[in-house]
């Protein structure tokens, strides 16, 4: 069985004038075990809405502050590791506004998976929802877990 994890740990830094420095950084800590997977994916996004207890984001719409994404290429079908994602606030946003985030993984593997570890022409990607349904039926492999979308408070 394969299993892929991810738990975040979020560093947050707000900066005033350095343009040197992401406005927020988090730090994902990733394992990834006898797939068929050759990349992977996080895409990070901060907003200003507060998270609810049960996880869905309060307020009508989603006012996003920014937006980052990483990845990483998966060797011989195994990662351990960390995934650094880096976002920056939009044109006239306000980093200090930042209430919530949400991280997704996202992933890519052959069309054929059992011609091996190689990217191709005809790769399948997955992003997060239906992502174990849909990564065992178009691989042919099952997950042992999966977690493919984390989020949490920012607090300030």
């Amino acid at each position: 069985m394969n299993s892929i994890r991810a738990v975040p740990a979020i560093v947050l830094t707000l900066v005033g004038s350095t343009a040197v420095a992401a406005d927020f950084t988090f730090n994902i800590p990733l394992s990834v075990e006898n797939t068929v997977i050759w990349r992977i994916g996080i895409q990070c996004a901060v907003y200003e809405n507060e998270l609810l207890d049960d996880g869905r984001m309060g307020g009508t719409y989603g006012v996003q502050i920014g937006i980052g994404s990483a990845s990483v290429d998966i060797v011989d079908g195994s990662f351990d590791g960390t995934v650094t994602v880096e976002v920056d606030a939009d044109a006239g946003t306000y980093p200090a506004l930042a209430r919530s985030y949400v991280c997704d993984l996202q992933a890519s593997w052959p069309l054929e998976p059992d011609k091996g570890f190689v990217q191709g022409a005809g790769d399948v990607t997955i992003h997060p929802g239906r992502f174990e349904e849909n990564y065992e039926a178009r691989s042919g492999y099952l997950l042992e877990s999966a977690i493919t979308s984390i989020r949490g408070r920012i607090e300030q």
